[in-house]
């Protein structure tokens, strides 16, 4: 029972996530006007068709934001789960006519309508981040991949270094990890949207002849500290001081 209230908030967060994306190709990735001084950040949520790979980061990344904040005088809160769910609930129950996210995917009035009840029970905000990671490719080049703003070393397992060389630099695509942020104003306007790479979430193996080439999991996903906060600060960048 937990686990399925669980899921069906992560397709809350992906519903209000999905309105900010596909609703809003022309939103800003900067900041026009003030910086939010009181933020209410939400859980990270993942992308549910590679949940296993990305739910470990969630709560390491979620962390990372408060405290980046934290650090910038941001006041940041949680907002009360339940009460969010269920408001996010009925603001798609009114926008849409049938209580999905999915169906409210792409109506503003949704994104206010659960804003207006925040604010109705006393939750004090001026922003509502709504922050999701996901995998994007990223490109190689050399023994380096490049993302979504960032740059990083390709993990790579070989034995023959004059083959792997050889094939990384063929231009291929790497699996990466990304972090995505969604910002609202307390009354439902867009503040920006931007994505910041984290890490790149396969190893590439190369056979000794080099004429093959595949892919490992990595079993240290979400532990390189410096590694993931540069890439949530490339995410927060409307927010951070120069």
């Amino acid at each position: 029972m937990a686990m399925r209230g669980v899921e069906r908030g992560s397709w809350v967060l992906l519903g209000l996530v999905c309105t900010a994306w596909f609703g809003c190709a022309t939103s800003p990735e900067v900041l026009i006007g003030p910086k939010p001084r009181a933020v209410l950040l939400a859980p990270t949520s993942v992308d549910l068709r590679l949940a296993e790979d990305l739910r470990p980061g969630a709560q390491v990344i979620n962390e990372m934001i408060g405290r980046l904040l934290w650090e910038q005088d941001v006041q940041v809160n949680a907002p009360p789960l339940p009460e969010f769910y269920e408001l996010w609930r009925q603001a798609a129950l009114a926008a849409s006519g049938d209580g999905s996210a999915e169906a409210a995917a792409y109506n503003d009035v949704a994104v206010r309508a659960l804003l207006d009840g925040l604010r109705a029970q006393g939750v004090n905000f001026d922003a509502l981040l709504i922050p999701y990671l996901t995998v994007r490719p990223g490109t190689v080049t050399g023994q380096s991949v490049m993302w979504d703003g960032v740059a990083r070393r390709l993990p790579l397992s070989f034995k023959n270094r004059d083959v792997a060389q050889l094939v990384v630099r063929r231009r291929v695509e790497a699996p990466c990890t990304s972090l995505g942020v969604v910002a609202y104003g307390a009354h439902g306007e867009r503040l920006f949207e931007r994505i910041g790479g984290l890490e790149v979430a396969k190893q590439m193996w190369v056979s000794d002849d080099g004429k093959r080439r595949g892919w490992n999991d990595r079993a240290d996903l979400f532990q390189d500290k410096k590694v993931l906060r540069d890439g949530v600060e490339e995410a927060l960048e409307p927010l951070l001081r120069n």
